[in-house]
């Protein structure tokens, strides 16, 4: 009797921490905000735009006052705390002009900002790029150069001295040598080729490199171990109208699956579907699998999964039917997606960034919130010794 008592309440034990695992699952699939930084002093924050995590450091570019923000940045814990702004806009004698400011950082500390002009100076006016030395202890910066470049958004690569210029109104992606004693950059090679130049996105072996054209057709390049680019084809997707179409394209951390949300640019921006495309991993070659449903996912922007493939984070910004932060569940067998299931209260927003080892998502706002939220994500399991 004492035996078959036990065994029942050793049963209900693990039924009940069943339970409570799935809940806490399903519980930790929501983004839930942990704090929120409001505009003060030289903190600006009208329309907040591209979040950057470098380790120790977090940085923030600014839409609208041409600035960005230098944190400290506590690794355990993903808390940050503001330490110096550096006026770019200003350095540039153009101080109060409308800037959309990309990042990449160096290993030696340094800080690259690219971007164009909007607005007053016309899209497509570019702002150069400048580069900045960073103490990584107080955020104390001194500008090295600006030289002149495309309008575009950076990305690092594997190479320490090579950065990728994906230059949206070129249609092209620039290779950026970096000189390894003092960091200046220079312009080698400018990539051209149908179906790039708007965005990147990489294999997980970082042997390929996936682009966007204008006209909503994708390309693909082979990546060499020194930052060489090598374009390598592209595929136009199903329904596709020419100048009317925009894409956002997204890949699966084991590299298994890739996405195309189609969705129509200059009318109401409904998703058409979302394309999920088979990947060669020789070759890298595209080629068009299955049309899965849009669901609410019309004008999603920046897609990012979790290192298990499960969950993906989604933001985008205010003139979107997706406008806000959202996940997504994915099945990792199928690659089949859910509909977006949006975070309450989350600000529109153009850019986040997600710390996995953390579990920590920096989700940026706009010129109708003026703050800049901190959620608790979720975290990576620990490495196994």
């Amino acid at each position: 009797m004492n035996l078959l008592r036990r065994s029942s309440v050793l049963l209900g034990l693990v039924v009940f921490s069943l339970i409570v695992t799935r809940i806490h699952a399903a519980d930790t699939a929501t983004p839930k905000q942990k704090s929120e930084i409001p505009e003060a002093g030289d903190l600006k924050l009208d329309w907040a735009w591209q979040p950057l995590i470098a380790g120790p450091l977090f940085f923030l570019s600014v839409h609208r006052s041409g600035a960005v923000h230098i944190f400290n940045r506590d690794e355990k814990s993903g808390d940050i705390k503001f330490m110096q702004s550096i006026p770019v806009a200003a350095d540039l004698g153009r101080a109060g002009t409308h800037v959309d400011p990309y990042l990449a950082f160096s290993a030696k500390h340094i800080l690259y900002v690219a971007g164009e002009w909007t607005h007053a100076h016309g899209d497509g006016d570019a702002i150069g790029l400048s580069w900045y030395q960073i103490d990584p202890k107080d955020g104390a910066f001194k500008k090295l150069g600006n030289i002149p470049c495309a309008a575009g958004v950076l990305y690092p690569t594997p190479d320490p001295n090579t950065l990728y210029l994906a230059a949206h109104f070129a249609d092209q992606i620039h290779v950026i040598k970096l000189d390894p004693s003092d960091g200046k950059p220079t312009v080698a090679e400018k990539i051209t080729g149908k179906g790039i130049g708007h965005g990147l996105q990489f294999s997980p072996d970082r042997k390929f490199a996936y682009s966007m054209g204008g006209d909503g057709t994708l390309g693909w390049l082979t990546c060499a171990p020194d930052g060489k680019l090598t374009y390598a084809g592209s595929l136009t997707l199903p329904d596709l109208k020419a100048g009317k179409d925009n894409l956002s394209l997204f890949i699966s951390p084991e590299g298994k699956h890739v996405y195309a949300a189609l969705f129509k640019r200059y009318d109401p921006p409904d998703t058409a579907y979302v394309a999920l495309l088979k990947r060669d991993e020789q070759s890298g070659a595209l080629s068009f699998g299955d049309k899965l449903p849009a669901g609410s996912m019309g004008g999603v922007g920046q897609v990012t999964f979790t290192p298990d493939g499960r969950t993906a984070y989604a933001c985008a910004d205010p003139e979107k039917p997706a406008s806000g932060l959202s996940y997504i569940k994915r099945d990792p067998e199928t690659g089949k997606l859910s509909d977006l299931t949006k975070v309450p209260g989350a600000n529109p927003a153009a850019f986040f960034a997600y710390a996995p080892d953390t579990g920590t998502l920096y989700l940026a706002g706009t010129w109708s919130t003026k703050t800049f939220k901190i959620y608790d994500a979720l975290k990576s399991p620990p490495t196994k010794p």
